[in-house]
């Protein structure tokens, strides 16, 4: 999903217009990388707050920093899916952190799930770690390639979370018979492989 945003005002100075919004939202976080600009945005109103992140003006992720809770179902369902599919994860890969909340809700069950974490873009774990609760210490963290990791490591996972974007599509390398099948080769004989990805539910496909 993508959510448009208007241009900086300067008048308003770290407060910014969100298209389709009658809402005043401050900007935490404003920066480029090699992977797009970085926007962390957060709206309060009472006890009510939501922070947001976004990678090139696309909606990625939103945050109860109060309840330290996505407020987005899908990381819900990336973790759940993968424990009503395969009888016991110990050890889990998520390619692709994004800000961090899916590998937090592995390392932080009870009791702790081993997780490993492949992020393409170094840029996004400080931002991670200031904003949304991430602590790459609970982790083990790499910086690089998702494929070119799975080609590196012997490792074996009981689940394999990928959830890796580029915009609003899945990078193309990690989305091929070949790293579907460098995928398997890194599944224990239960494991399972969740994928985050956009589709389309119709008759005709």
């Amino acid at each position: 999903f993508a959510l448009g945003l208007s241009g900086l005002r300067g008048q308003f100075g770290n407060q910014m217009k969100i298209s389709g919004y009658p809402l005043d939202w401050t900007v935490l976080h404003r920066g480029n990388s090699n992977f797009g600009e970085l926007l962390v945005i957060e709206y309060r109103q009472g006890d009510y707050v939501e922070r947001r992140y976004l990678n090139d003006k696309l909606l990625q992720n939103t945050y109860d920093p109060v309840t330290k809770q996505s407020r987005s179902l899908f990381t819900g369902a990336l973790r759940w899916l993968a424990h009503a599919y395969t009888p016991k994860i110990e050890r889990v890969l998520c390619i692709g952190m994004g800000v961090g909340i899916v590998p937090m809700q592995f390392a932080n069950a009870n009791p702790p799930i081993t997780t490993d974490v492949v992020e393409i873009n170094g840029k996004v774990v400080p931002l991670a770690e200031e904003h949304f609760d991430f602590d790459k210490k609970k982790v083990n963290l790499t910086i690089g390639d998702g494929r070119r990791f799975l080609y590196q490591s012997k490792q074996k996972y009981d689940a394999i979370i990928l959830d890796a974007f580029l915009g609003d599509s899945s990078p193309s390398q990690l989305m091929t018979t070949e790293a579907f099948t460098e995928m398997r080769r890194h599944l224990t004989d239960h494991g399972v492989l969740v994928i985050n990805s956009f589709g389309e539910s119709s008759k005709e496909r």
